[in-house]
Order: structure tokens, then C-alpha cells, then sequence
């Protein structure tokens, strides 16, 4: 009914925890989101931002901003290095 672990996989996983929450903590101390809008966009190029894209949450450092600031420019080719941000939730990572 229940899998044991053995002597060494159960010692280990403890230690995996343990790392991964003092990870987890320095991330969430230091890190601030923001939400980047049009009107914003040009402030925060040069800085990382964080987004969705098929259910998966990716960092990228953005390059440029459009005229207009609705269109930000990444190095993605999956989504044709460029990123529209206003039918998109996406966030500056300060």
C-alpha cells in the first residue's frame, strides 16, 4: 500500500527541503513584482520581467520597447523575440 524509501533516499530528502527552502526564502525577501503597462515599459528596459507562455513561467531580460509601449522586445525566439504586454499579465522583477 505505501512505498518504502530506502536508508538512502529517505536521507536524503530532508536535505532537499532544506535547500530548497532556504532558495524559495531568498527569493520571496528580495524580490518585488510589478506589473508592466505601456505607460511604464520604457522605465524598466535592462530589467528582468516574468511571464506566462503554455503554462509555463519564463524570466527574460527586456531589450527595447516599441513607440507606443504596448510591444517589448526579449531574446525568445518561441514567440518571435517580441512580447505584447497588454493582452498579457507580465511583471518586472526588482
Amino acid at each position: 500500500m505505501f512505498c518504502r524509501l530506502t536508508d538512502k533516499r529517505q536521507n536524503k530528502i530532508p536535505l532537499i527541503f532544506a535547500q530548497f527552502a532556504l532558495i524559495f526564502s531568498k527569493m520571496n525577501a528580495t524580490t518585488t513584482l510589478v506589473k508592466l503597462t505601456p505607460a511604464n515599459a520604457s522605465q524598466y528596459i535592462g530589467h528582468q520581467i516574468q511571464f506566462k507562455t503554455r503554462k509555463t513561467t519564463i524570466t527574460k531580460t527586456i531589450l527595447r520597447v516599441s513607440e507606443t509601449g504596448k510591444t517589448i522586445y526579449i531574446d525568445h525566439p518561441d514567440l518571435n523575440n517580441c512580447l505584447e504586454i497588454v493582452s498579457r499579465n507580465v511583471s518586472v522583477i526588482l
